[in-house]
């Protein structure tokens, strides 16, 4: 299991970014042998994925941006869906920590 975290205020949806998750709390559910944290709401870019592991947690969540992507792709027509590609390959390689890419 996890603990999932919003990464901020308001509803799911493009256009608002996540703030860092709050260390007190990350302290409190590792003090409380809590799940582990992820975070979710308003991660839509990869940078936003470091900042949040920096941070502490284990790993984000990230659904409105993948969704707009395939619905882009469907629209245009692009049924090899590479942007959405392009997006997740980004997004996952900022899961791995400076120690796991050397």
């Amino acid at each position: 299991g996890y603990t999932y975290l919003l990464g901020r205020k308001g509803v799911t949806g493009l256009g608002m970014t996540a703030d860092l998750p709050d260390q007190n709390l990350l302290k409190g559910l590792e003090s409380y042998n809590g799940p582990p944290a992820i975070q979710g709401f308003g991660i839509s870019e990869p940078y936003q994925v470091t900042l949040a592991i920096e941070a502490g947690v284990i790993g984000v969540i990230s659904g409105s941006k993948p969704v707009s992507l395939i619905e882009r792709a469907l629209r245009d027509g692009d049924l090899n869906f590479n942007e959405l590609k392009a997006f997740l390959v980004a997004m996952k390689a900022k899961t791995r920590t400076q120690k796991e890419a050397t």
